[in-house]
């Protein structure tokens, strides 16, 4: 047996492994994992389904908060982050005595401003809380930066937060008119209930299209990672900094960049869809985006786990 003095040289490998490994881990930190949605709002209208992670279920009461980090895309950002309802699929509108017994609560990017919307049992009246994207604080939700955004419940309000600019509206517990639906109540209650990120099933009026990171619920981290098992809609969950992931940025960024040359007055640019032709690639050429020989997905789809 080969030795170095009077050790063995196999027990000395292990050991320098033992020593090298947790340095190595400690160098590149925890894996932090991006949820990619690459489809654009026309390649949803076309296949009648947009793309979302189902979260599992979760609860809605007195003491609720939802925090993610997104990186929007210059346009076509627009959509559902959010969503948790009493249906699986739930509409915003629907007949007056189907909605008395709907309720959800829906995190959202709505005409490039970030909104909390609420629908409580016995109403049909929607309530939204939104920060506006022109006053009092302007802002540029498809600036090419990440941004925060929480929502949260405390007693007697509901709040909104986008990196600092923040809103809160009082929380309205009735008074009880179930039988009319005219209740102003935003009192959300829900217990074990479906939850979604980046749309949900039977919704395609609008498709968020960026990245998603660093949810927590109720400041507990979701692993988005294990969340995608088995849901296979187009959405891709990488390390943040993978090949997959640098792809998707300069294509976002390259869009940017086209957008900002746009002439808006050439309709030509316009498509069937009412959205302009910035960029013709489908959500599939994101992943060959650096390298056109690279393979996509290996398991021969659009959307994983990587």
């Amino acid at each position: 047996m080969w030795k170095i003095g009077w050790v063995p040289i196999g027990l000395v490998f292990l050991l320098m492994a033992m020593i090298i490994a947790p340095i190595e881990a400690k160098r590149k930190g925890p894996r932090q994992d991006c949820a990619l949605f690459p489809k654009h709002f026309s390649d949803v209208l076309r296949a009648g389904e947009g793309s979302y992670i189902e979260l599992g279920e979760m609860d809605v009461s007195d003491d609720f908060e939802i925090e993610m980090t997104v990186l929007p895309t210059g346009s076509d950002h627009d959509g559902n982050l959010f969503a948790i309802g009493s249906k699986r699929k739930f509409p915003y509108y629907e007949w007056r005595t189907k909605a008395n017994s709907t309720q959800y609560l829906v995190v959202e990017i709505v005409y490039s401003s970030v909104m909390l919307t609420l629908k409580a049992l016995g109403t049909y009246n929607l309530h939204s809380i939104e920060l506006y994207r022109t006053h009092p604080n302007p802002y540029d939700i498809g600036d090419g930066q990440w941004h925060t955004i929480r929502a949260w419940r405390s007693p007697g309000f509901w709040h909104l937060d986008m990196d600092g600019i923040n809103t809160k509206e009082e929380l309205k517990i009735g008074p009880d008119h179930s039988n009319d639906g005219q209740s102003d109540s935003t009192n959300i209650q829900l217990q074990q209930m479906p939850a979604f990120l980046g749309g949900r099933p039977g919704y395609i009026d609008l498709q968020f299209r960026g990245i998603i990171k660093d949810l927590r619920v109720n400041r507990q981290l979701i692993p988005l990672r294990d969340k995608l098992i088995g849901n296979n809609s187009g959405v891709v969950v990488t390390r943040c900094g993978s090949r997959a992931y640098r792809n998707f940025t300069n294509l976002m960024e390259e869009e940017r960049n086209a957008e900002s040359q746009f002439d808006w007055d050439d309709d030509s640019d316009w498509n069937e869809y009412g959205s302009y032709n910035v960029h013709q690639e489908s959500e599939t050429s994101f992943f060959d985006h650096e390298d056109p020989s690279a393979n996509q997905n290996p398991s021969g789809g659009i959307g994983g786990v990587y």
